[in-house]
């Protein structure tokens, strides 16, 4: 058994791949900013916002 669909057209030979970075969802970039964030706060790197 193969893993190919049977609508799924093959990418053609003269038409460029998708890169990683653009096949990422809209979730997962959210999830990785948020980390980054996270990550810039436990370093204590982010500015302090003087209330």
């Amino acid at each position: 058994m193969t893993d190919e669909q049977p609508g799924a057209a093959a990418p053609a030979d003269g038409q460029p791949t998708t890169s990683r970075i653009a096949r990422i969802g809209v979730d997962w970039w959210a999830t990785i900013i948020a980390g980054v964030i996270a990550l810039l706060a436990v370093a204590n790197v982010l500015p302090k916002i003087p209330w």
